[in-house]
């Protein structure tokens, strides 16, 4: 294969020439940029042919059939079969161009160069396809699971794949993981891992890169060019020295780890400043989500999920002012060793730390990151065997019990398990899930959950760290670290225990809402639901209550204000507009107590449609509904909500009847207008928006309280609106 050049998308220029057993990359642009190309560098390639490469065509096997599982040489591209790491790295001299600020990213901008060499290459295999003038690998012509006789149009796709030994520069304890991070690698295992040690996890050397995938990566994330230093007699030159370096692989496998048995991982990589923020380099730590690709589940299509952090490494911190400590999260472990936290405490920084020393408090002994807890296994043991945990969980037991349940926590590929802390000392157990793959997704709707919804598990085992502020405050920081760890996350479930009341309001206190999974949200998904499930004739459910609540409320309330204004009217003068006010303000309130028995009737059988099939209540008519709720509840039923009906009722007629006449006169006194039906529309139309301006925070409540299937009180009932919606809710 002769050297062929790579133009990348950045207008730099790379050749690619054959070396043994793989290809050495350098920089082709001399004297044209204002920087230089970071390093050259060489990448080992090879495939392997096994039995998915027994490719049928027309029926028939191909010859290669007896080449199974051989590694050889890469000469063209696979499928699937093909697998690449770094093996040496040549870097200008320091002395002419300064040195990249962050190794981890030069390294990623070479994976991406040398990523997107490789998916533009050409094949000749049977596995491959001329597609717009450039050969392709064919993603239809697989073996497996497919029938020789199917054609080539009906036969599944594939995904063209490279895998990413983790061999040479890639044998980093961290390299892998912060290449994830990043996006640019991906692995089906997203699970944690019951491993100590990152690199004797599965998960890691079962990583690729998807065809699909890269090209939805911006280019800007990885490509940079170095600086030259002043002296620099090369402006835009790239010299590299006679030999590349290679790995010393013994450092790797020798050094030892200055912390403990619990690997720090792409999250806490220096010990002077561990957490999320922590970075060698000095450089931020966010990338952007990376791009979707789709996978298979239970037969349960989802996206291909990120693995989440190691054990023991701290994935989320915040100062919490109103309780003066640090809260912290934490994935779980399996140490027989606690963890030793490493993360900042609510102590201020000694006054005898020089400035810029790199030492933090937290780096220092102290009470707080002094490993006297115990471990994780412990925690659980001591945590899950307490009555009032057990009663919700379910995990009492000997310690056995306790180590399988977090062993299987951490293999979870949708989940996994954190322990919270406040100042470093443990608190509770909680475990984050994607809803798509977890079994609560199958009782909900597919409108109630996406893609990158997840979901919350949570137990509080230290009785110190109970209580409802506290409660708020942690759940608060799992919903938030929910939304920055993936920004397509657009919801975060909880799903307590129907008994668990108290949990429950803690989490409508802090703005979780409950709804009802198959209950309609508007207008019009109302309209269609009601329908759907009870014909056109449901959308006149409660008629019957309708038309005796307004034989009651209606007759009531006209038939007072027309006689108080027969009583107040004089040969020749009418009543003032405050006289007016309260003659409908009287008339309401009677017309509302009235109809109450009925309104209540009207508002359940219409809130009927809207519940689930067991929990309607069935009404045949507004007789059978008066019968049954005085039967079933109590005559004091009928007069429920009367209070705010009462007041709806007056503030309605009131605004109304008052408000009308008031601007009939108005809008005769002062405008060209007669006294016609034009006359009667507009001051019909003002009245009625003022009326129901007016009434609509009344109405709310009202119907709280006439539908509810408990007694509330009208002062709780505002309370916990208040707390739980808001002042918009009306």
């Amino acid at each position: 294969m002769a050297p062929a050049p790579v133009h990348l998308p950045n207008g730099q220029t790379l050749t690619v020439s054959p070396v043994f057993a793989g290809f050495a990359f350098k920089s082709n642009d001399l004297n044209v940029h204002n920087s230089a190309f970071p390093p050259g560098w060489t990448i080992i390639i090879e495939s392997q042919e096994d039995e998915e490469d027994e490719i049928a065509v027309d029926g028939k096997e191909t010859p290669g059939d007896h080449k199974r599982d051989r590694i050889h040489r890469y000469r063209n591209p696979t499928l699937h079969n093909d697998r690449m790491f770094i093996s040496s790295i040549s870097n200008p001299s320091n002395t002419d161009f300064k040195p990249a600020t962050s190794p981890t990213r030069q390294i990623a901008m070479m994976l991406w160069a040398t990523l997107w060499w490789y998916f533009h290459q050409r094949g000749s295999s049977p596995t491959w396809l001329m597609l717009e003038g450039k050969t392709r690998p064919n993603p239809r012509l697989l073996r497996k699971d497919v029938n020789p006789n199917t054609p080539e149009e009906g036969r599944p796709k594939g995904d063209w794949r490279i895998s990413i030994k983790r061999e040479g520069i890639f044998k980093g304890k961290h390299l892998l993981p912060k290449l994830e991070r990043m996006g640019i690698i991906i692995s089906e295992d997203s699970c944690v891992g019951e491993h100590l040690d990152d690199r004797s996890g599965e998960g890691w050397n079962r990583m690729f890169a998807s065809q699909r995938g890269f090209w939805l990566l911006d280019p800007r994330i990885f490509l940079f060019t170095l600086s030259p230093t002043t002296h620099s007699p090369f402006p835009g030159a790239s010299p590299y020295p006679s030999r590349p370096s290679s790995p010393n692989r013994e450092v790797f496998a020798s050094r030892p780890d200055p912390h403990s048995d619990i690997p720090q991982g792409v999250y806490t990589p220096q010990t002077q400043s561990p957490g999320p923020f922590a970075s060698g380099s000095h450089l931020p730590t966010y990338y952007p989500p990376p791009p979707t690709l789709f996978t298979f589940t239970n037969n349960i299509r989802h996206p291909l999920r990120q693995k989440p952090p190691a054990q023991g490494e701290t994935f989320y911190t915040r100062y919490i002012p109103s309780v003066g400590q640090y809260l912290s999260f934490r994935t779980a472990s399996l140490s027989l060793k606690s963890p030793t936290h490493r993360g900042p405490v609510s102590d201020s920084t000694p006054a005898f730390l020089p400035p810029h020393s790199g030492v933090t408090p937290g780096s220092l002994p102290s009470i707080a990151n002094m490993t006297i807890s115990p471990c994780d296994t412990e925690l659980l043991h001591t945590w899950m065997n307490d009555p009032r945990v057990n009663a919700f969980w379910g995990e009492a037991g000997p310690r056995s019990k306790q180590e399988t349940f977090l062993r299987s926590a951490l293999n979870s590929k949708h989940s996994f398990p954190a322990i919270g802390c406040w100042d470093g000392k443990p608190f509770g157990y909680f475990e984050l899930y994607w809803v798509k793959e977890d079994h609560i997704g199958r009782y909900l709707s597919s409108h109630d959950y996406g893609n990158w919804d997840r979901g919350i598990h949570a137990l509080v085992g230290e009785q110190e760290f109970r209580g409802p502020h506290r409660v708020k405050v942690w759940i608060s920081a799992l919903v938030h670290f929910c939304w920055l760890a993936d920004s397509r996350t657009e919801r975060v479930l909880l799903e307590p225990r129907v008994d668990n009341h108290k949990f429950i309001n803690y989490l409508q206190e802090v703005r979780l809402q409950t709804r009802t999974p198959d209950g309609p949200r508007g207008m019009l998904t109302t309209f269609v639901h009601v329908v759907k499930y009870d014909g056109f004739l449901g959308l006149y459910n409660g008629l019957s209550a309708s038309l005796l609540r307004q034989l009651t409320y209606s007759t009531t309330r006209f038939a007072v204000y027309e006689e108080l204004k027969e009583i107040f009217t004089t040969t020749g003068s009418s009543p003032s507009f405050p006289t007016l006010v309260a003659m409908a303000s009287a008339s309401g309130f009677l017309g509302g107590v009235a109809g109450n028995p009925a309104d209540v009737i009207n508002v359940r059988m219409q809130h009927d449609a809207a519940l689930s099939a067991q929990t309607r209540r069935n009404y045949k008519n507004a007789v059978d509904g008066l019968i049954r709720m005085t039967r079933e509840e109590g005559w004091r039923t009928l007069f429920r909500g009367v209070l705010p009906n009462s007041m709806r009722a007056l503030l309605v007629t009131a605004s109304q009847l008052a408000s009308y006449d008031g601007l009939k006169r108005l809008i005769l006194t002062h405008t060209p207008l007669e006294d016609n039906l034009a006359t009667h529309f507009s001051a019909s139309f003002l009245a009625g928006f003022i009326a129901t301006t007016m009434c609509s925070p009344v109405d709310v409540i009202k119907t709280r309280m006439m539908s509810a299937k408990n007694s509330e009180g009208l002062g709780t009932l505002l309370r916990r609106l208040y707390r739980v919606e808001g002042v918009k809710t009306a």
